[in-house]
């Protein structure tokens, strides 16, 4: 009986470090994270929409009064059908913090800490819908955007950098006056 309670202790525990949109499989440590990018009035988004993945590996420096330091990788995940995703959480990395991109909706952020006891993770990312896309492209999403292509330590794959690239001239094109 001991251990029963031990055990609903422990997975009240666990839902009480997530947010309302974010579901979860019991595991050793967290794999993956899947969901899905929606709209703000539920439908799936894809076509132009993706996600920056930021992944955080401890560095093994750490001095005594100051905090760990974390070094940042990129990567880009493109949406499957349905506005579905699936995102690999490197077994060496700590954190994960996600950015939903699509045309017309502000940037959505989402941060994942490794959690032990949590194999897998489901996340329903809410887009909501921009009203000045123009402004909100030129002075967020861009420079967001341009810092994994001109910096070199985030160490995003040349292919993502021009897919980036390629995007921020399509929607500059289509914002201009």
């Amino acid at each position: 009986m001991k251990s029963l309670f031990c055990v609903g202790l422990f997975v009240a525990a666990l839902t009480g470090c997530f947010s309302s949109s974010v579901d979860f499989e019991t595991g050793w440590a967290t794999r993956h994270i899947e969901g899905t990018m929606l709209d703000s009035t539920g439908g799936e988004l894809g076509g132009e929409a993706f996600i920056i993945v930021l992944e955080y590996f401890s560095r093994f420096v750490q001095f005594s009064d100051e905090q760990p330091i974390y070094i940042p990788r990129a990567r880009l995940v493109r949406l499957q059908d349905g506005g579905r995703f699936r995102i690999q959480f490197d077994l060496r990395a700590s954190a994960i913090e996600t950015v939903f991109i699509a045309p017309q909706y502000r940037m959505e952020r989402f941060r994942f800490q490794r959690q032990m006891g949590i194999g897998e993770l489901r996340y329903q990312a809410r887009m909501n819908a921009e009203s000045n896309w123009r402004e909100h492209l030129i002075l967020e999403v861009s420079p967001f955007l341009e810092n994994f292509i001109l910096e070199p330590r985030y160490k995003l794959a040349p292919t993502h950098q021009l897919f980036i690239g390629d995007w921020l001239d399509r929607e500059r094109e289509k914002v201009q006056d």
